[in-house]
């Protein structure tokens, strides 16, 4: 039997407010129940603020700012000369 989430939504917000992107897409991947408390724009508009200094453009949806920030994380690892896959927890530059 799987393990089931029992915390509310509200709480894997807060857990994902410390999460760099990449750790925020693994999450995802838990679960349906974690995917769907992340697929929220606070989740990611937070993370947008984080990466770019601003909140991201009213008019973009949760899955645009999601994929500008993925997008923004995987393209700095190109520029470190880190690759994902050999990247660190966290942002990923270590």
């Amino acid at each position: 039997m799987a393990p089931t989430c029992d915390l509310p939504d509200d709480c894997w917000r807060v857990v994902a407010s410390f999460l760099a992107t990449s750790d925020l897409c693994a999450l995802s991947c838990c679960s349906t129940t974690i995917r769907a408390a992340l697929h929220h724009s606070l989740v990611w508009a937070g993370t947008h603020c984080v990466l770019f200094g601003r909140p991201p453009d009213a008019a973009l949806g949760v899955d645009a700012i999601k994929l500008t920030c993925r997008v923004s994380e995987l393209e700095a690892w190109d520029w470190f000369g880190t690759s994902a896959a050999h990247a660190t927890v966290g942002m990923g530059w270590g």
